[in-house]
């Protein structure tokens, strides 16, 4: 009990330091937090709710998870940093584990992890490069369930029965990361048939497939979002194409020469996932369907998968060296190193919720309408701003940042001396009229 105490301890430590800051500055943010801040509103996401765009179809399970999270500690957008934290933690922690407390395979893999780094293409760089919530949180959940797979060595039909539980929960919390939950686990029950092909595996491969194909019954949904497209880029300085194949290559070698089950399972689960992310290509490029946006954001399970296949390939013959404590210092390193970066952007969750307090003063006046009031603050990010117009006064997450000339009704701005036609004010804040605004604010 003593190295998961300590793991759990240094997981405060981590939350303590990089909680208080969203280190994203994509806009995903922005439709992610107006998701969790609509649940925690009115605990249930309306249909009128007009002002959320795709985002009221979204799987919004992770987005649940963060409103009750965010009813207890007071803010959702803390919420949603805590989880991504303990999600970016829980992943390597686990692939620690997957690595056998092997100080020396640890090592290894912190190493090729950290070579990688500046491509921003693993596990945990989705929510500091973009904003994937969503992601993450179910990455945490199919590291847990191949941690599973791999230690436990369970049965077929264990595999089959938590796959029917699973398999749905996955595809509400992330579509693409419930399709890879879906290929590790039926990779875990075809590795187990080659010894012995009894015809009652056929029916726990089937039972795996059948929960995939129902699970995937808002096609319709899950195909507009996997439309739209956005901003995502690897700096490998080649094209993606070939740290996709190599990934896929190592998984299958681990997988055709493997030094035990171990090895069969992780060369599956990553072999699959690379042919996963293939079709989908394949699909956009041959039929438009969906957008490569959408294909690249397999990637991170993709490279996550070929190091650890790398790993176990290039650890095999060396000692190992034992610990308890390898998968937390891998953990403690991965989300360090993942979490220090600053280039993209840092928001203050804080400042954020002293902007949430007054935007909500004035929503409960009467000169408050959904969508009739912007935030002009100069002295926050484009994000922060569309962030209070979106999220807390319900204008639409599809609606481009208008910079220096906002037109809308009223604006919320810094609180000047003597500024004229204001509505509310407090000794930060103020909304005033926007006719009575030029930039760079009131008159």
């Amino acid at each position: 009990m003593l190295a998961p105490s300590i793991a759990l301890f240094f997981l405060a430590i981590l939350l303590f330091i990089y909680s208080g800051f969203i280190k994203s500055g994509s806009l995903d943010v922005i439709s992610h937090y107006a998701l969790v801040n609509e649940i925690m509103t009115h605990w249930y996401v309306s249909p009128d709710a007009l002002y959320l765009s795709v985002m009221r179809f979204y799987p919004d399970l992770s987005h649940w998870l963060a409103a009750i999270l965010g009813a207890v500690s007071g803010d959702g957008l803390w919420a949603m940093s805590l989880l991504s934290i303990a999600a970016v933690y829980y992943c390597y922690y686990a692939i620690g584990k997957i690595l056998g407390d092997s100080l020396t395979a640890v090592a290894i893999f912190a190493g090729l992890f950290f070579l990688l780094a500046p491509t921003a293409s693993q596990i945990g760089w989705e929510v500091v490069v973009n904003f994937f919530y969503p992601q993450i949180v179910a990455s945490a959940a199919y590291f847990a369930a191949l941690l599973w797979c791999v230690a436990k060595q369970p049965f077929p039909k264990q595999v089959a029965a938590v796959a029917i539980f699973l398999i749905p929960v996955m595809f509400f919390t992330q579509p693409i990361v419930g399709l890879h939950a879906s290929a590790m686990l039926f990779g875990t029950v075809a590795v187990d048939m080659l010894p012995k092909r009894k015809a009652e595996n056929f029916l726990y491969l089937g039972a795996i497939g059948l929960i995939s194909l129902i699970s995937l019954y808002p096609i319709r949904i899950i195909l507009v979002i996997a439309a739209n497209d956005g901003d995502l880029n690897f700096d490998f300085g080649m094209p993606l194409a070939v740290p996709v194949v190599a990934c896929g290559a190592i998984s299958l070698t681990n997988l055709i020469f493997p030094l035990c089950r171990k090895d069969m399972v992780l060369g599956a689960a990553g072999t699959l996932s690379a042919l996963l992310m293939a079709f989908q290509w394949v699909l956009w490029e041959a039929l438009g369907t969906g957008s490569f946006y959408a294909v690249k954001k397999h990637a991170f399970i993709v490279m996550a998968l070929g190091l650890t296949n790398l790993t176990r390939l290039l650890s095999r013959r060396l000692p190992t060296f034992r610990s308890t404590f390898a998968a937390m210092l891998l953990a403690v390193f991965a989300t360090i190193t993942i979490y220090r970066q600053h280039d993209w952007g840092e928001t203050s969750i804080g400042k954020v919720a002293e902007y949430r307090t007054f935007a909500n003063r004035f929503i409960e006046t009467p000169s408050f309408q959904p969508g009739n009031t912007k935030a002009f603050l100069l002295s926050e990010t484009p994000t922060i701003n569309r962030m209070i117009s979106s999220v807390f006064f319900r204008g639409s997450i599809d609606e481009p940042y208008e910079g220096k000339n906002p037109v809308a009704p009223y604006l919320m701005v810094e609180t000047r001396k003597n500024a004229p036609c204001a509505v509310l004010s407090d000794d930060k804040l103020t909304i005033v009229a926007s006719p009575c605004v030029s930039p760079p604010g009131p008159r």
